[in-house]
């Protein structure tokens, strides 16, 4: 480390996503944990860093059982409407879960965003409230709005990549979606993904 670095989690398995609330000072993260330890989505205050996987505050109670064992992955943050959105690309039954960032206490019972394939990278359209995510094995961008959940019928975005991108970043413009395709393409493209 240098002087200028400070270390924000610590004693974390396998952190794969992290989103930061700036105004409310607290970081959640994803952790694939290691050996079914430490598995789940957290949440912590960072008044005094670093904080300890032990001291975080699981944000979920995700069922285990029928084959499968959650690997939670990206995150995403939605401040207007108060969730906090994580894939899941474990198989079988990957899927999109969310959580209220105002519940009184934790864990809560997850919300089911999306369920049935495996899912890595999330992005979010804020102004057509749309759901962007990465389904590796089909080697897929899909999308589907969030006006319903769980999305039922979701919609192809790209499909037929030769590998995938691990996270995706919707872009704001009067056009968007030439953003989104921009961002992915020199993602994938550069292989740095």
């Amino acid at each position: 480390h240098s002087s200028t670095e400070t270390d924000l989690v610590t004693r974390s398995s396998n952190v794969r996503g992290i989103a930061l609330d700036t105004i409310s000072n607290i970081i959640y993260f994803a952790d694939g944990g290691t050996l079914a330890q430490g598995k789940g989505s957290y949440r912590a205050s960072l008044a005094a860093p670093p904080v300890t996987e032990v001291a975080a505050t699981k944000i979920a109670s995700t069922p285990t059982g029928g084959g499968f064992t959650p690997q939670p992955n990206s995150l995403l943050l939605d401040r207007l409407n108060n969730f906090i959105y994580w894939s899941d690309y474990a198989n079988p039954g990957g899927r999109i879960q969310r959580a209220s960032t105002t519940a009184g206490s934790y864990p809560v019972a997850p919300t089911l965003v999306y369920s049935g394939a495996s899912v890595r990278g999330i992005s979010r359209d804020q102004i057509l409230n749309i759901l962007y995510w990465i389904e590796p094995v089909s080697l897929k961008i899909r999308k589907g709005s969030l006006a319903v959940v769980p999305i039922a019928a979701p919609i192809d975005v790209v499909t037929g990549l030769t590998f995938f991108p691990r996270n995706i970043v919707f872009g704001s413009s009067t056009n968007p979606l030439p953003v989104l395709f921009t961002l992915i393409n020199s993602l994938c493209s550069s292989g740095t993904v």
